[in-house]
């Protein structure tokens, strides 16, 4: 089923995530790692950086990522949220680290144009698993309650992109929409730099959140799709994390 590509301007995607929602979750988390500094700074007791504990774990809590949507019709716009996405381990040397992480990513949407009595009709819906392990090496740049610092990893990621929907196809006399579906599944491999801030709310227990662009390398794909694939992602969010650290 093809659709005219002039009819974008009133194409109905309807993600589970707005705007509005968007923004709120990212002030809150903003927020959320801004006020660790208050909890920190009233500890006299709070740590240096030689004396904190050398082994830290974490959940990702939450993500706003890149899927390659792209590769499909119609095409969902812009990034999708996740949460509960993984887990990480850090191994730290004074303000360096060593870390490693898995994350499985997920989004759903649904798209649709018009309805089953008009022309070009159709209505989709999707999902989207970017399943990533991460390897690399960290450095904070500071030693106080909010310490930013710069990442770089090596990736290994699979994507899976999935669409069922129907619609009218290029036949006048068609009786009922064609059904149609699309099956992508592609395997990266790259480099990340990511960026971020970490708030430590205590010796034990610190959050953080961190931004990363994805450099592909290499991917191979298991079948054909529509199109290129996407050959640098940009994650706005792709962690705000919980963690604990312990020697």
């Amino acid at each position: 089923m093809a659709a005219n590509e002039k009819s974008a301007d009133i194409l109905q995607i309807k993600q589970y995530w707005t705007g509005a929602s968007c923004k709120t979750i990212i002030w809150c988390s903003i927020l959320a790692l801004a006020s660790t500094s208050v909890f920190a700074q009233s500890s006299e007791k709070r740590a240096a950086i030689g004396d904190d504990p050398k082994n830290e774990i974490g959940v990702n809590m939450l993500g706003w990522v890149h899927f390659d949507y792209d590769l499909l019709y119609p095409r969902p716009k812009g990034p999708g949220f996740s949460f509960m996405n993984g887990v990480s381990y850090k191994r730290r040397v004074g303000r360096a680290a060593y870390r490693i992480s898995l994350d499985v990513f997920r989004n759903t949407f649904e798209a649709g144009l018009g309805t089953r009595d008009r022309p070009k009709y159709f209505s989709a819906t999707g999902t989207g698993v970017r399943t990533e392990v991460r390897a690399g090496y960290e450095l904070q740049f500071t030693t106080g309650a909010i310490r930013p610092y710069a990442g770089l990893d090596l990736v290994a990621s699979h994507e899976r992109l999935q669409l069922k929907g129907e619609g009218w196809g290029d036949v006048a006399w068609q009786p009922e929409p064609e059904p149609y579906g699309y099956d992508f599944s592609t395997m990266h491999y790259g480099t990340a730099v990511s960026i971020g801030l970490v708030g430590r709310l205590s010796r034990r227990f610190s959050c953080a959140m961190e931004s990363s662009v994805l450099f592909i390398l290499l991917d191979r794909e298991r079948n054909a799709n529509r199109g290129n694939h996407t050959r640098v992602y940009f994650d706005a969010v792709r962690s705000f994390s919980l963690n604990y650290h312990f020697n």
